[in-house]
């Protein structure tokens, strides 16, 4: 099929690949323009951009939709526009231009998590199942008919970066198969079920920033859905520290610990705050590889962490090198 391809970031780059190794006709590709980054603020080019540019297609960087844009897309007449993580909405004017619609790769089971930042809320809200949906565009946020989907179990040891890649990896696979459903006139689809609808917003750095007072088992999840980006972080007097790598204090840790650590972690009992005596924020203990801390219900233990400007080490690491002892504070 003649596909058009609008996406930008990681996520967006397997579901590209997937659907040129399929054997369909790439015309161009549309993506965000390139933003400033790194240390230096250089304006650096989306991921898609890259792998578009590496393989020769042309990219087309609009910083809107107007009508110049979508003219240059109705003259290459394409069958089918698809969609992953594009960052705009697509006006009317645009869905109606190919022959089969626009297709939309989105890493939720609509119409749960609707919105921007599908990933990281299911991480947020505790789910242990999620999935990717294909659907067909139209003016409403993600509340297009379904054509297809497919459920994913959510490990307990996923974050937004490896939870991200396996549904990336599941969404090409699904839309390879949407486009040949389409091809072979085989495409049924079905309408959302808009009462079951639940929406998720842009998220903000401001919202990685770590609140004790909540309860261990809400950082927790906290910690996961925002490594790697931006990263969960807290601050011991005016230092940031980056909380990469968390679980809960509960004594045997499943998949919580450190990547290199196979099974559950038997966590030993080290000197300690006397269970009661913390406020939340204070370190009840070093122990093992971890820093644990107190929360408004529960202990966190800080397995990885990454002081501003210094590599990734253990939560222990960072208490020896900053001769913390139980009884301290990561506060402002």
């Amino acid at each position: 099929m003649r596909v058009v391809f609008m996406g930008t970031p990681d996520f967006a780059v397997p579901i590209l690949r997937a659907v040129a190794e399929a054997g369909h006709e790439i015309l161009a590709v549309v993506t965000q323009p390139d933003r400033p980054g790194g240390r230096g603020m250089k304006l650096l080019p989306s991921p898609v951009k890259s792998e578009a540019l590496q393989k020769g297609y042309q990219v087309l960087q609009p910083e809107k939709l107007d009508r110049e844009t979508i003219a240059a897309l109705s003259r290459m007449a394409p069958e089918v526009i698809t969609v992953a993580a594009f960052g705009q909405l697509l006006p009317e004017e645009l869905l109606r231009v190919p022959k089969y619609g626009c297709l939309n790769v989105h890493p939720s089971l609509l119409p749960r998590h609707r919105g921007a930042t599908p990933i990281q809320q299911a991480l947020l809200d505790g789910d242990v199942i999620t999935g990717v949906t294909i659907m067909v565009m139209e003016k409403a946020l993600d509340a297009g008919p379904i054509m297809l989907q497919k459920q994913s179990v959510i490990m307990s040891s996923d974050d937004a970066g490896s939870l991200g890649e396996h549904l990336s990896a599941a969404g090409g696979a699904l839309l390879v198969e949407a486009l040949q459903l389409l091809a072979a006139g085989q495409a049924v689809c079905r309408r959302q079920d808009d009462s079951a609808a639940t929406y998720c917003r842009k998220l903000k750095k401001e919202d990685a920033l770590l609140d004790w007072n909540l309860p261990a088992e809400k950082l927790a999840r906290q910690v996961r859905a925002f490594n790697p980006h931006p990263g969960a972080y807290c601050f011991r007097g005016k230092e940031r520290l980056k909380i990469r790598r968390a679980g809960l204090a509960s004594g045997l840790m499943w998949d919580a610990a450190p990547a290199q650590a196979q099974g559950p972690v038997q966590v030993q009992a080290p000197a300690q705050v006397p269970d009661g005596a913390c406020r939340p924020g204070q370190i009840v203990a070093v122990e093992n590889e971890a820093l644990r801390v107190a929360c408004g219900a529960g202990e966190l233990l800080l397995f990885e962490v990454q002081p501003a400007g210094r590599p990734l080490m253990s939560g222990a690491a960072y208490a020896r090198g900053r001769r913390l002892a139980p009884g301290d504070l990561l506060l402002p």
